[in-house]
């Protein structure tokens, strides 16, 4: 299960207050405690969300990769893409802080 990397994309697109580290921990806990509650004796292992932002820095990605994307995350990938790059990056830091913590 993946938490967190649609977020960024969604909040860098469309709802910007709502991106804050402590949002994304309220929601990871509730995550973690519905797990609990429901499926009490499963193994969770919590790894920290990977760089969503290296894609930006892979060179000659196949053009299958690059269409995928830009239709799933047209902020962050099209051609407006720049203006998005600083707040993704700094939501990343902050999501991968509260991870720490928790």
């Amino acid at each position: 299960m993946v938490i967190g990397s649609n977020d960024i994309c969604i909040f860098a697109c469309f709802d910007k207050d709502r991106h804050s580290g402590e949002m994304h921990l309220k929601m990871l806990r509730d995550a973690l405690d519905y797990l609990h509650e429901n499926v009490p004796r499963a193994l969770v292992n919590l790894v920290l969300m990977p760089d969503i932002l290296a894609l930006h820095r892979i060179a000659k990605k196949p053009n299958i990769c690059e269409l995928t994307h830009i239709v799933e995350c047209p902020c962050m990938f099209g051609a407006n893409a720049a203006s998005k790059i600083e707040f993704a990056n700094k939501t990343l830091e902050d999501y991968r802080r509260v991870e720490r913590e928790l």
